[in-house]
């Protein structure tokens, strides 16, 4: 099978079997393991067969938010503002064109109460006709190399839309979620496993415009600023660095003493 990621003008299409092969040789070691942030990715990683269970672990990401959380008023009777975030808009994997293409959908349908959207990261000339066709206030912010920019656009976000058709734990959900934005995303792998480890977010039934459209439609029903600041305090503390610190100490530390020990009495 060919990876769908990669771009044959660019890498051979023996690519992915050379990298599982230097993977397996990796994974053969005792001593190796694997750290994801995400239950998705670790279990994947256990399918393939590569790496043992007992050497796959979940860690969170660790992230500490440079700002406070928001003083958010009531959604009603004000513009929502609504994230789109990749480093490449255009890039395949985050969908952004179905994204757009449901909140075509949402206007035409008639919008609960209006909505802006905020783009962060390149845009394409796809995407660019695609925000047109939408008909919806926009601000392109293009690529943002400072992150506290980053974060200051996320603290205004009342939600965060992410078709990507799959993803491990995604930064952008964490550095929204910090500040209580509300995620809208698709089933199946790690955005979906963030909305139901915080209950916070809706999870579209299928990756079409109508099921995302829906999606966006019940979280808007939802909206509240209490919730959002009880569930933005909840994933600073899964993110702390000092908890993920603990937890990786935690692990590791007796382990790594345990083989020290035997190698120096073997």
């Amino acid at each position: 099978l060919v990876c769908p990621q990669i771009d044959g003008s660019r890498a051979s299409a023996r690519l992915p079997a050379i990298v599982r092969r230097l993977k397996a040789e990796i994974f053969a070691r005792p001593g190796v393991h694997l750290v994801a942030p995400s239950a998705y990715v670790r279990d994947r990683a256990v399918a393939s067969g590569i790496v043992p269970a007992a050497r796959a672990h979940v860690l969170r990401n660790p992230y500490a938010a440079p700002y406070g959380l928001p003083e958010r008023g009531p959604p009603q009777g004000r513009a929502l503002r609504l994230l789109l975030i990749a480093d490449n808009l255009g890039e395949r994997r985050k969908n952004m064109a179905l994204a757009l293409a449901a909140l075509r959908r949402l206007a035409a349908e008639g919008l609960p109460q209006p909505i802006h959207i905020d783009l962060i990261g390149e845009v394409t000339g796809e995407v660019e006709s695609l925000l047109a066709a939408a008909g919806l206030p926009h601000q392109l912010h293009g690529r943002l190399a400072d992150h506290r920019r980053v974060s200051a656009v996320c603290r205004t976000s009342d939600l965060v839309l992410s078709a990507s058709l799959e993803d491990n734990w995604p930064n952008v959900l964490v550095e929204a979620g910090v500040y209580g934005a509300f995620p809208v995303v698709g089933p199946g792998h790690g955005c979906a496993e963030f909305v139901r480890a915080f209950d916070h977010g809706e999870i579209a039934f299928a990756y079409t415009a109508e099921a995302f459209a829906e999606a966006l439609r019940r979280a808007i029903a939802t909206l509240s600023p209490d919730r959002a600041a009880a569930v933005a305090t909840e994933i600073r503390d899964a993110h702390d660095p000092g908890r993920i610190a603990q937890d990786f100490i935690a692990r590791f530390v007796p382990a790594r003493r345990r083989i020290l020990a035997d190698t120096a009495a073997g």
